[in-house]
């Protein structure tokens, strides 16, 4: 084959791939969301759940040329009353969107912090953030600022709805 030959069938091999990890996530969220209801509560490590969450994407973060730094204070951060699966959709959510706003060679800091009133968690990208007129719609249902073809415009949104059921 020539390498002309090469090149297309690179590029179509690598459209399809990328076309395989979107259906993935769309599929993963709607059985997510599908199965919300059947987890009881019980008590959820917020640092085992982020650690869960990373290696779930840091492999193929590491291939995009992408990196999650984990910065995490002492000590433990248990919420007493809650639902860990749903926790971890809100978080995998989340870290999906901050790797895909930021260019090869950079990385998304996650942080988990105790304050007097409770536990902080923040997720930090470079990323150029979102627009202003944006704001009012970042949790409807497939509302997404991402490129046709590249996100759902579901994550925020079913990530705010376990969020509220969680209170």
């Amino acid at each position: 084959p020539s390498s002309v030959e090469n090149s297309q069938t690179e590029k179509h091999l690598k459209r399809i791939e990328e076309n395989v990890y979107r259906c993935k996530d769309i599929i993963q969220t709607l059985l997510t969301f599908g199965r919300r209801d059947e987890e009881g509560f019980r008590e959820a490590d917020l640092a085992e759940i982020l650690d869960d969450t990373v290696q779930l994407v840091e492999g193929s973060a590491r291939g995009k040329d992408r990196e999650i730094r984990r910065h995490y204070g002492g000590g433990f951060y248990t919420l007493p009353h809650s639902k860990p699966r749903q926790v971890q959709h809100v978080f995998l959510n989340i870290l999906l969107n901050g790797l895909d706003a930021i260019p090869p060679g950079d990385g998304v800091d996650l942080s988990l912090r105790k304050l007097d009133a409770g536990i902080e968690i923040e997720f930090q990208d470079s990323g150029f953030g979102i627009d202003s007129e944006d704001l009012d719609r970042l949790f409807e249902p497939f509302f997404t600022t991402k490129p046709a073809g590249v996100g759902t415009g579901l994550g925020l949104y079913l990530s705010k709805q376990i969020v509220d059921s969680l209170h």
